[in-house]
């Protein structure tokens, strides 16, 4: 079972809402969070770093530690990459991946087409990517073995 974060955002890049994405599991799922809460969907978070735990019908589990709202923590996602909200859009790290290299970072929209791209070297530090207007985004990331992943923004 894998657990991604969709992120909701605030018009000025704070984030509002959480909402965990599980896949590779057998559904319904239940949800229980460090702070007893049982709520899939999270719009009361306050800074802090927070863990869920989730278990499918099968009674298999998934424990996913994140930073949510923490100036320099951000909310780490797919393979520990790392995203602040930001006025105006998000800031980008990828020091936190092991044992891979993102190489490229592109910005689509719902209708697929590209917004931006980023090339990144190796000792790149974090990379602000502007988000245009509030609204749902895929940043998808290309490694140096040619991988692509994607994870989906939303602002509000």
């Amino acid at each position: 079972m894998q657990i991604e974060f969709l992120i909701g955002l605030d018009g000025d890049g704070q984030p509002t809402v959480l909402i965990p994405k599980v896949s590779q599991g057998k559904p319904p799922y239940t949800f229980l969070w460090s702070d007893g809460n049982t709520d899939p969907t999270r719009t009361d978070l306050s800074p802090g770093t927070y863990q869920v735990t989730v278990t499918d019908d099968k009674g298999c589990t998934q424990v996913r530690e994140f930073k949510f709202g923490i100036p320099g923590g951000g909310v780490i996602g797919n393979n520990g990459l790392q995203i602040d909200p930001v006025p105006g859009g998000v800031i980008l790290r990828t020091d936190r991946i092991q044992n891979m290299t993102i190489r490229q970072v592109r910005l689509i929209d719902l209708l697929g087409r590209d917004l931006s791209s980023h090339s990144l070297l190796p000792e790149s530090g974090p990379v602000f990517i502007e988000l245009p207007i509030p609204g749902a985004y895929f940043m998808e990331f290309v490694n140096e073995q040619g991988d692509v992943w994607s994870q989906q923004i939303i602002t509000h």
